[in-house]
């Protein structure tokens, strides 16, 4: 992803440019990997990108970003309108809870956003994997950094998360007394031709300077390890057993700009 959450700026006069320009020095050296491109308006107005696509490169997926707090119907309505157009969405950041990263959860409309990800073959990845106390936190104040987490390590957030990772078609879990693993299995999402999204399941991570706050991704095209599953419906299962570190690490993608959760208009 290599432009994240531009501000209210011109698609076609900075965003495309720009992203033509990082695209054409990536393919001179790596011709068919996935490269997703941020979107005006903190990765909401993907129908402006659909407006007038990249059509140079192939394999580009655009950015969207919500939280189900605050984004609702409307931004479904953007993101409808840039498939029936024909470009591949990735959403890189999701929160069940407010946009500036806070408040509570909810449950009920971050479910209609999993079902039109999943109706839509979507891969997506939520913030964040930190013990920081605010909404989005998946683990509570003072979690452990090494794993081994259990329901009482989990804010509400996290627990709907992990039930909707472990429930998400073609995810494949395993669960130990003190430590379980997730991966994710890959096929494709909303594509053209000119424009087609296709990624490899991979996992990074990052820390901050306490040891405790890291996020990270592990996520293909239509199955991303942060996603709501059929098995939780009713917003938040409890985690059977432990979580070791290796959840945490195919869990969620570590937002490029972790400093920054401001309330996106």
């Amino acid at each position: 992803e290599i432009y994240n959450e531009p501000l209210q700026v011109s698609w076609s006069n900075v965003i495309k440019p720009y992203a033509e320009a990082v695209i054409g020095e990536i393919r001179a050296i790596d011709p068919d990997n996935l490269i997703v491109v941020g979107t005006p308006a903190w990765s909401q107005n993907v129908d402006e990108a659909a407006q007038n696509p990249i059509s140079r490169y192939k394999n580009i997926a655009y950015t969207l970003h919500f939280y189900a707090g605050t984004h609702k119907a409307d931004l479904r309505a953007k993101a409808q309108t840039a498939l029936d157009r024909g470009i591949a969405l990735f959403v890189t950041e999701w929160g069940a809870v407010n946009a500036d990263g806070d408040g509570g959860v909810n449950s009920g409309e971050t479910n209609t956003w999993m079902n039109f990800l999943k109706t839509n073959n979507i891969s997506h990845a939520n913030w964040a994997l930190n013990d920081k106390k605010e909404g989005a936190s998946f683990l509570n104040v003072g979690a452990s950094a090494t794993g081994g987490w259990n329901d009482s390590n989990l804010t509400e957030s996290g627990k709907l998360v992990a039930g909707i990772i472990r429930g998400w078609p073609g995810v494949k879990t395993t669960t130990g007394p003190s430590s379980s693993s997730s991966s994710s299995s890959s096929s494709s999402s909303s594509s053209s031709s000119s424009s087609s999204s296709s990624s490899s399941s991979s996992s990074s991570s990052s820390s901050s300077s306490s040891g405790k706050s890291s996020s990270s991704s592990s996520s293909s095209s239509s199955s991303s390890s942060s996603s709501s599953g059929s098995n939780n419906s009713n917003g938040g299962g409890a985690v059977a057993g432990a979580m070791g570190l290796g959840d945490g690490l195919a869990l969620l993608l570590l937002a490029p700009l972790a400093w920054r959760r401001k309330a996106r208009k």
